[in-house]
């Protein structure tokens, strides 16, 4: 079976280490920087070997256009997620085809700000879920966005049973706080990486899971 997510420092891809503890088919799962579906993806190979259905969000209309074409199972849409507090219906961001898009144009490298439709997560799963669903699976890689992300979603309405979340080192601390408050469990650095083990590696950033201490 073919990996689709990023490696850990063990060289283990993070799909099959989500595979082996969550061990579900025919489950439910969101992704927030879907990219096209397929690269760097926590969720395609749920979808492809285990049947899972979900969400997927991409604000970069490109790598959208792909989703849509790679990932014919799940329901795909082009919105940059925001917290409940965010005054407008669209945010002007760097969304065009860089993997992972960022939000509001911090990247150096800007060229072009695009317009995209602004939403809350928990108003998108109202719209696409029905009441009841099970939400198995989490992934957040939104480039330093997770965290007002995570305050659009009522975490007592909308109960992901397992996150993955990209944490980069300055979100750290404000991130697991966060969760912990809504009882949920910091599992592990996921990824795990670090310059010894990666000397490529940035050091900006990790991947962390979180479950629910209810599961």
């Amino acid at each position: 079976m073919k990996s689709f997510a990023l490696h850990d420092s063990r060289n283990i891809p993070l799909d099959y280490k989500l595979d082996n503890i969550i061990q579900k088919n025919e489950g439910f799962f969101i992704e927030l920087g879907a990219n096209d579906g397929l690269d760097q993806s926590n969720t395609a190979f749920f979808e492809f070997y285990r049947g899972w259905k979900g969400i997927l969000i991409e604000p970069s209309r490109e790598k959208y256009e792909q989703c849509c074409a790679n990932r014919l199972n799940s329901i795909v849409q082009n919105y940059a997620c925001v917290d409940n507090n965010y005054p407008e219906y669209h945010v002007l961001g760097d969304f065009n085809g860089n993997l992972m898009s960022s939000v509001n144009g911090s990247r150096l490298n800007v060229v072009e700000l695009v317009s995209v439709p602004a939403i809350t997560l928990e108003n998108l799963l109202d719209w696409y879920t029905t009441p009841g669903q099970v939400i198995d699976l989490l992934s957040l890689d939104t480039e330093g966005y997770e965290l007002p992300i995570l305050r659009g979603l009522n975490l007592n309405k909308y109960r992901p049973r397992y996150m993955l979340i990209e944490i980069y080192k300055k979100d750290f601390y404000e991130i697991v706080s966060f969760l912990l408050s809504h009882n949920y469990l910091l599992h592990s650095n996921f990824s795990n990486y670090s310059l010894t083990t990666n000397p490529h590696w940035d050091g900006t950033h990790n991947d962390y899971l979180f479950i629910d201490k209810n599961i």
